[in-house]
């Protein structure tokens, strides 16, 4: 896993290149955390192109396997940073990812007879070799793992940037410069890298739309960044620009080489009906994928939280390891959001050398101010801070983990999933003027008085139980009540704050992206005859997995060095999981039954079925108490004056409903909406402290 960044621009080959070597230096330097184990550069005057790159090194750490790297004549060139002198046709290429079937990639080109001989072992070498031989599409397509490159194509003159299907690695671009003279294409693996760039508008140019759509899901969705003109690649896409396209102001779009909406689609017009024969499938497939994730030339562990689907990916791994793998959990003093007894059982069964982390609450809280320095925009799911924490631990002990994301996307594990079909199916007939007129009763005595029940109500539950209580969301089944349709209905489900505290006039954007949602029309039916529970895994599959869960992981893990690594998302087994019954997802009201099932055959029962926790955090009791002074700093009105991009009023309301709220521990939607301004205020700073 690295870093990556670069631009392409006006050509310059009569100028001094120091002053664009030092432009790139300084682009790297800010993704220094996810390649700590090396760098390089590459400027080309002649065509305006810069590449650099920060590198951590998993497979052939030796230099042979240093980026950036170029390909001529059938043969990787020496990293030697004058190569394009002697070679002005070279393919060169930065790339941040890895390529679990890099092998069996290597031995078709060698059948091809595209290259003569190779210079490293790693699959970086393999992928350009493959980009240069068959085509980024055709290379992509032949791709098993995770990864976003940018390669330059040398005979063709052209550009391209990549992502991965699932959206797992990031990148991020965007134009530079008011004039044809100046404008340049910025490329990185993170906004930080951009912002390091003399011609990056900065802070004054935020984008009102991405704006309102964080403050309503706590994330900003692809392919929007937050700042104007800037835009994250969507999962499963490539952009080919060539240099007038630069001149000229005008990028062409994205082209999507690979779609979770059709795979979608087309697993559901293709079920498999024999639950036994499914399983089995799965069980290979699932096999298959951790397996090709123990390549490297590193030590290597798994994140286990005792919950079902790290449990079977650290059950899994060992199942194809020759000796105990490393596992690695996080406890917490808080009994609601403490799974670490949960994992230490788990780990014991399974065999596996365990390390467990006592984080004291002060571990916590000092990280939990240091979150807008972590992430490259602003972002607001709370598990973020576990996220790092455990993130931490393992990289203490080795260089790449793999995690258990995915499950409850793919196989139906939201409560949503299983309470939001069953919700609609009894409101949405009704007639909306009934639905408003309910809403209404339901909201009588004010925001503050349904709280106070919500709460009562929560506080009869166990400790355990009070996350599930309170992910269910009760205020946003009222606000439902009037939604018009169930897409509609499903976003009330999935927001923060429905009615963003920003300054300007601005719209949420619509999540998932309607272009990325576009194949779901070719399912059974079309996306309205679709089973409401399919289209909403297909909607978080789209949408809150790549722009919330992945993001957050790739930020958390990559910010000590870590590279984590997610099975359960190899496309292989993603369009599997669409073909399987639905018995197999959602079963007697729970999801995840063909995960559950087939952790039964390495775990007994009562390992097994066991409640969900979710990786959460006591958000409100730290907001209330030893994060309120830090709270009231951020939300001052002098420090939300001096940008002026809030509503002051709202956000100090939204204060004190959340101070009159009884809860103190769980996770609820006042906390949220608090923890989300304190997110953006701390990101704004870190950018403007200087």
């Amino acid at each position: 896993m690295c870093g990556l960044t670069g631009f392409f621009g006006p050509a310059t080959p009569g100028a001094d290149p120091q002053t664009f070597r030092e432009i790139l230096g300084a682009m790297a330097h800010a993704v220094t955390h996810r390649g700590p184990d090396g760098s390089g550069a590459l400027y080309i005057p002649d065509i305006g192109l810069g590449f650099a790159h920060t590198r951590l090194a998993i497979l052939d750490p030796t230099p042979a396997g240093a980026q950036p790297m170029g390909f001529c004549l059938g043969a990787a060139l020496p990293h030697d940073g004058e190569s394009h002198r002697h070679h002005p046709d070279a393919s060169w290429i930065v790339y941040n990812g890895e390529i679990y079937n890099h092998q069996d990639i290597r031995r078709q080109i060698e059948a091809d007879g595209c290259v003569r001989a190779w210079r490293s072992g790693c699959d970086t070498e393999t992928l350009l070799a493959a980009c240069a031989c068959w085509g980024v599409e055709e290379a992509l397509k032949r791709a098993v793992g995770m990864f976003a490159f940018a390669y330059w194509d040398g005979p063709s003159r052209t550009l391209t940037l990549a992502r991965d299907r699932m959206g797992i690695k990031p990148l991020v671009y965007g134009l530079a410069g008011r004039d044809a003279e100046t404008r340049t294409l910025l490329f990185a693996s993170e906004l930080n890298a951009l912002e390091a760039h003399p011609r990056f508008p900065g802070v004054d140019r935020l984008d009102p739309n991405a704006l309102a759509s964080f403050f309503a899901w706590g994330c900003v969705p692809a392919p929007a960044s937050i700042y104007l003109g800037f835009a994250k690649l969507p999962p499963g896409c490539l952009l080919t620009v060539r240099q007038g396209d630069i001149r000229a102001g005008n990028l062409p779009e994205p082209h999507q080489y690979y779609s979770v909406a059709r795979v979608a689609a087309a697993g559901l017009a293709d079920p498999l009906h024999d639950e036994a024969e499914a399983l089995e499938a799965m069980d290979a497939e699932l096999h298959r994928a951790v397996t090709d994730r123990l390549l490297a030339d590193v030590p290597l562990g798994a994140f286990l939280s005792g919950g079902t689907d790290s449990s079977l990916v650290a059950a899994l791994m060992q199942r194809a390891s020759g000796r105990p793998v490393r596992t690695f959990t996080m406890g917490s003093p808080h009994p609601e959001h403490d799974e670490s007894a949960k994992a230490a059982a788990v780990a014991a069964h399974l065999g596996t050398e365990h390390t467990h982390l006592p984080v004291t609450e002060a571990d916590a809280l000092a990280l939990a101010q240091d979150m807008g320095r972590v992430y490259d925009e602003p972002f607001a799911d709370s598990s973020q801070i576990p996220t790092h924490l455990v993130s931490r631990l393992a990289r203490r002990h080795v260089t790449v983990c793999l995690s258990g994301d995915g499950g409850d996307e793919l196989f139906g594990g939201y409560n949503r999933h299983l309470l939001g079909p069953a919700i609609w199916r009894r409101i949405g007939p009704v007639p909306y003027p009934v639905r408003a007129l309910l809403a209404r009763l339901l909201a009588h005595g004010g925001e503050a008085a349904l709280d106070r029940a919500y709460s009562i109500l929560a506080s009869l539950l166990p400790p355990d139980r009070r996350q599930i209580f309170f992910r269910q969301k009760v205020a946003k089944v009222r606000r439902g009540l009037l939604a018009p349709d169930r897409e509609a209905f499903y976003r009330a489900l999935a927001a923060i704050w429905p009615e963003p505290p920003i300054v300007e006039a601005a719209t949420a954007l619509s999540w998932p992206d309607p272009r990325m949602a576009a194949g779901l029309e070719d399912a059974p039916g079309g996306s309205h005859g679709m089973d409401f529970g399919d289209w909403m895994q297909a909607a978080d599959q789209l949408g809150y997995l790549p722009d919330d869960i992945l993001a957050k992981v790739d930020r958390a893990s990559m910010a000590v060095g870590l590279e984590v690594r997610v099975p359960l998302l190899d496309h292989r087994v993603v369009e599997l999981a669409w073909r399987m019954p639905r018995s197999l997802r959602g079963d007697r009201g729970r999801g995840k039954a063909a995960l559950r099932r087939l952790l039964l055959r390495h775990l007994p029962e009562y390992l097994v079925d066991q409640p969900k926790q979710g990786f959460g955090v006591p958000l409100a009791d730290w907001l209330r108490g030893p994060l309120r002074p830090w709270v009231e700093e951020l939300l001052a009105p002098a420090r939300l004056n001096a940008h002026g991009l809030l509503d002051v009023q709202t956000l100090h309301r939204e204060w004190r409903r959340f101070l009159a709220f009884e809860d103190r521990s769980g996770i609820n939607a006042p906390a949220m909406r608090i923890w989300a301004a304190c997110m953006f205020q701390a990101w704004y700073a870190e950018r403007t402290s200087a």
